[in-house]
């Protein structure tokens, strides 16, 4: 039933070209679409205006609830993603995840993307799911640089307890 779901979810991504407010095929690549964004749920993951639901692959940012740390991972997203604006997607291998969000590379108009500048900043690390992994060592490399320099939630301590860890209650703040 799961994975019927999924194949639904993904069929009606691909044929919602044109549709304003939703996903649009951009082009004739079926791995490139567009978004309105709707609104930021936390660092990672946002809701298209179609109410598609979408989360930036290879990175993982602090929780809503993990202190102020999931406050300003959300607050970074949002001075680059808002609400009303169309934004860039661009899928890779496996493109729907167990929770039937879309996994997605984020580009902004002027070309950059979102997960390589939320690293840049400090507010994300890298997490890896294979397949995708189309831009794991470039990602890697970012996040090393932010962490060396101890740039964002690395200069506060934000990554003492590692997003995963502290889903899985293995740490608290």
């Amino acid at each position: 039933m799961h994975a019927m779901r999924r194949s639904l979810v993904v069929a009606a991504v691909l044929l919602s070209a044109g549709c304003p407010g939703s996903l649009a095929v951009d082009g004739s690549a079926q791995d490139h679409l567009a978004c309105v964004v709707g609104r930021v749920s936390d660092g990672d993951t946002f809701r298209c205006l179609d109410g598609t639901v979408v989360r930036l692959i290879l990175i993982d940012t602090p929780e809503w609830n993990q202190g102020d740390y999931g406050r300003l991972a959300r607050e970074a997203l949002l001075t680059m993603i808002q609400p009303g604006e169309e934004v860039g997607l661009e899928l890779d291998v496996d493109r729907i995840d167990p929770y039937d969000r879309l996994l997605a590379y984020v580009h902004l108009d002027d070309g950059r993307m979102v997960k390589e500048e939320l690293l840049r900043l400090g507010m994300a690390i890298v997490a890896v799911y294979p397949p995708n992994v189309r831009y794991l060592e470039r990602f890697r490399a970012v996040m090393e640089e932010a962490r060396r320099n101890n740039v964002g939630l690395w200069s506060v301590g934000g990554f003492d307890c590692t997003p995963a860890d502290f889903r899985a209650r293995r740490c608290s703040m």
